[in-house]
């Protein structure tokens, strides 16, 4: 994140639906005052997986860089 925060994120938590990157909320895209631009975002209220403390840790926002290891 643009804070220097980064998180591991437990792959078994990745699907073909989440998480996603959002770049608006209600239909506009919004700024780093809003915590954008790039938003992490999981549907924490339609799987109850969604709803812990590493979920919510990962769901960064000011998101500047992903990467993926093996």
């Amino acid at each position: 994140a643009a804070n220097q925060y980064e998180v591991t994120l437990d792959m078994d938590l990745l699907s073909e639906d989440a998480p996603i990157i959002a770049t608006r909320m209600n239909g506009k895209t919004f700024g780093t005052r809003q915590n954008g631009p790039l938003w992490v975002v999981f549907p924490y209220d339609l799987d109850s997986r969604y709803q812990s403390e590493g979920v919510y840790s990962a769901s960064i926002w000011q998101l500047i860089e992903i990467q993926i290891e093996k």
